[in-house]
């Protein structure tokens, strides 16, 4: 896998993990992209990588709401 490849992974875990963790919620583009900031304030500051996995991701739901 490349590196494009493990970044577009990464990021559909990421919102993948969001939407599991809404499971008894209504679920909508807006909710998903609240869990995303909500488990994005939550890494570690020394992952970079993680941060701009969610980051990405935040952007990516924010393009549908």
């Amino acid at each position: 896998m490349n590196n494009k490849e493990q970044v577009y992974s990464d990021v559909c875990c990421a919102i993948g993990r969001a939407v599991v963790l809404l499971k008894d919620q209504v679920i909508t583009e807006r909710s998903i992209w609240l869990m995303l900031k909500s488990l994005s304030d939550q890494l570690d500051s020394d992952d970079q990588y993680m941060k701009q996995i969610y980051s990405t991701a935040i952007k990516w739901m924010e393009e549908r709401m």
